[in-house]
Order: C-alpha cells, then sequence, then structure tokens
C-alpha cells in the first residue's frame, strides 16, 4: 500500500501532466484560430477585389460555391476546436475530482 506521500505524488504527477495537455490543445487552438482569421481576411481581401474590379456582372462569383464552403468548413473546425476544449477541460476537471481513477 503506497503511503499519503505517494498518493500526493501520483496526484501532483495527474495535475502536472493535464495542466501540460491542456497547454499543448490550447496552443494549438491559438495557432488554428490565428490561421483561420487569417484565411479569412485573405478571403474578404480577395472578395472585395474581385467584387470591385469585375468588369462583367456574370464574371464576379464563378468561384463563390468553393470559397463558401471553405469559410464554412473553417466555422466548423473552429465549432469543433471549441467543443475539444471544453472536453479537455471536463477530462481534466474529472481527473482531480477522481484522483485515485476508480
Amino acid at each position: 500500500m503506497g503511503t499519503d506521500k505517494d498518493a500526493t505524488a501520483r496526484e501532483q504527477t495527474k495535475q502536472t501532466a493535464a495542466r501540460t495537455i491542456l497547454d499543448a490543445a490550447d496552443a494549438r487552438d491559438q495557432e488554428a484560430a490565428e490561421r483561420d482569421d487569417a484565411a479569412e481576411q485573405r478571403e474578404h481581401v480577395r472578395d472585395q477585389e474581385k467584387f470591385l474590379g469585375a468588369e462583367d456582372e456574370h464574371v464576379y462569383g464563378e468561384d463563390w460555391q468553393r470559397r463558401r464552403d471553405a469559410g464554412q468548413d473553417r466555422q466548423h473546425a473552429r465549432s469543433d476546436r471549441e467543443a475539444s476544449k471544453e472536453d479537455r477541460v471536463a477530462l481534466a476537471d474529472q481527473t482531480r475530482e477522481d484522483p485515485e481513477g476508480s
């Protein structure tokens, strides 16, 4: 049987590991959010340039379906990341509440 000191050390190890995982995941989420923001800005600029530079009303928007789909994909990816973060936090909280893993 382990001592209280062993149990405390195990708990601290779990807490440190959980914090490391959450911190790394937060960093990845931040990088992804920054990429999404940059992509949205590029898309906005491209769309505006194309709209303002269109000489024929039928030329504008020939690829709008692909661009719209890409924008929607970014929104879905963002909501997936947010849900994933909530799941990670809940898992870490559960680990703190159940230190013995029972």
